[in-house]
């Protein structure tokens, strides 16, 4: 299920999106996919990339995302999670928030970084 849909400034379209395992049960995880159209005005088709994980089972299951582009590219996540099954680096336990980076890479790809509660060494731009 796509939970949200946004622009991005070079013309992608980011989608993060619900997502379970097929023939599985459970916890629905959270991933982004990047839509990039194709062709002439009238015949534009929209090609999306494969889903790209961005919180792991054992950081929680998340309930919702959201998400701001960074003047230099990297998309800054917001995640609430339901539950936090384990205190840690990633998510202290009882926790129901969590933030993660999604790097843009130079060929134009995104690398997401595990998700956390804080960013004690990172600059904003």
């Amino acid at each position: 299920m796509v939970t949200r849909i946004k622009p991005l400034r070079d013309g992608r379209l980011v989608a993060v999106l619900g997502l379970r395992k097929r023939g599985e049960s459970g916890d629905v995880l959270h991933h982004m996919a990047v839509g990039t159209f194709l062709g002439a005005n009238s015949t534009r088709a929209l090609s999306w990339s494969k889903p790209i994980l961005l919180v792991p089972r054992e950081v929680g299951t998340c309930e919702e995302s959201d998400f701001v582009e960074l003047p230099n590219g990297t998309l800054f996540f917001m995640h609430r999670a339901v539950s936090c099954p384990k205190s840690g680096p990633n998510c202290a336990q009882g926790e129901n928030h969590v933030q993660s980076l999604v790097l843009r890479n130079a060929d134009g790809t995104f690398s997401p970084q595990p998700p956390t509660t804080t960013f004690p060494n990172f600059e904003f731009p």
